[in-house]
């Protein structure tokens, strides 16, 4: 695999200040070492292991924010998720409360993206 395009951490924060726009919930982060520890989770699972983009992904979505990071960590790398709405919600709500693991969410990834035409 070649080096992943990583999500900027000021990009995360921008998105995260429009969902909160969008559907409402506390301003600002709760915890800023945890919201650093989760950007960093998916460099540090590139560092030290040999994981496919689909599972660095599923490496972001683990929190509120993190489905929508790991669906352009996916875009920036070329691909597109095109599960639906409701499949996304009930992965995602299973991933962060512990139900699916990582490796499970990632395989979900991969069975519903598709390379982006370049």
């Amino acid at each position: 695999m070649k080096a992943p395009v990583w999500v900027l951490r000021e990009t995360v924060l921008a998105a995260h200040e429009q969902l909160l726009a969008l559907y409402g919930g506390a301003a600002g982060l709760r915890d800023v070492g945890l919201f650093d520890s989760a950007l960093a989770r998916p460099k540090n699972l590139c560092a030290y292991e040999t994981p496919t983009v689909f599972a660095l992904a599923g490496s972001y979505a683990n929190k509120r924010i993190g489905f929508a990071v790991a669906a352009l960590f996916l875009q920036l790398n070329g691909w597109r998720l095109e599960a639906g709405q409701a499949d996304a919600v009930v992965q995602t709500l299973g991933l962060a409360a512990g139900a699916i693991g990582e490796a499970d969410y990632a395989t979900w990834l991969t069975a519903n993206s598709g390379r982006l035409a370049r």
